[in-house]
């Protein structure tokens, strides 16, 4: 939704006639309602004609794009060609071959769904394209941006899907124990935000390597980074799946000693980060 139609235009990607249509707004409000579907029918428009360009320098960039990025963009592209074959329902809904895919049927829906993957290959590509020019100039004028990776994922989420060996989900997918933090001072049940927690034994056996790409992926696109409910490194509070609030749940310690330490040894220290500090702040914490 922030790709430039401009910039398609600019591609050789759209015509000039392609954006008269565009729905108007007075200057201070913006109707998503209109303004989304006309910009999804752009893009589509824009993927059209990006499979027959001849532009080999954007062919180029392309190729450079995906085999840079494959380790997160296959899954993403599949999953989401998946929920659009789904009517946008989220992956618990879906039928339990496609909940759960074997290996040779994710080879068969990539073959299956090839062109919808392949839109989502182009649109992250034209995204990527666009804010890394943005991030170039930035940095060129001395200004560094800092981003924000949140601790948990969304359980309706391409991470989750395609790992759920890393999540405490059940044979079904469907949490065990869920994310939130206890009763304080600002709530007396607390706050029962529903992300599905870690497996850290299997993270740990994998030498933390999904978190690892995403911290490294997160540096590529900012300069800093900041991670949002830091304290849950050192320990979590876990609700069990279906309570009604966050007031029952409990401490369960997560290694983030030997993760950062590990982080230290691939990035070098000091490293690019911000920790958050909200929350309850014990000695633990601290230190970490």
């Amino acid at each position: 939704l922030l790709i430039s139609p401009a910039h398609l235009k600019e591609l050789g990607l759209l015509e000039e006639a392609e954006l008269s249509d565009c729905p108007r707004g007075d200057g201070h409000h913006v109707d998503y309602g209109t303004i989304i579907p006309w910009k999804f029918k752009i893009l589509a428009s824009a993927f059209s004609r990006f499979l027959h360009t001849s532009d080999k320098m954007l062919l180029e960039e392309y190729d450079a794009f995906y085999n840079a990025n494959q380790f997160w963009l296959d899954d993403y592209a599949l999953f989401m060609a998946c929920k659009a074959m789904h009517d946008g329902k989220d992956w618990l809904s879906w039928e339990e071959a496609y909940r759960r895919p074997t290996d040779s049927l994710k080879k068969e829906l990539k073959k299956q769904l090839s062109n919808e993957i392949q839109y989502h290959y182009f649109v992250q590509f034209l995204f990527f394209k666009e804010w890394y020019a943005l991030k170039k100039y930035a940095n060129e004028k001395d200004i560094q941006i800092i981003g924000d990776i949140p601790i948990f994922v969304s359980l309706d989420s391409a991470d989750a899907w395609a790992n759920q060996h890393l999540f405490q989900l059940d044979s079904k997918g469907y949490p065990t124990s869920v994310a939130g933090v206890p009763p304080d001072y600002f709530s007396t049940t607390g706050q029962l935000w529903g992300n599905p927690h870690y497996a850290w034994r299997e993270h740990e056996k994998t030498g933390f390597a999904w978190w690892l790409s995403r911290i490294q992926k997160n540096l590529q696109d900012v300069d800093i980074l900041r991670i949002d409910h830091f304290r849950g490194f050192s320990a979590c509070w876990e609700v069990a799946f279906g309570a009604e609030n966050a007031r029952g749940g409990k401490w369960a310690s997560a290694p983030g000693e030997a993760f950062f330490t590990l982080l230290k040894e691939k990035l070098g220290s000091p490293l690019p980060l911000i920790a958050e500090d909200l929350g309850i702040i014990t000695n633990e914490v601290a230190a970490l």
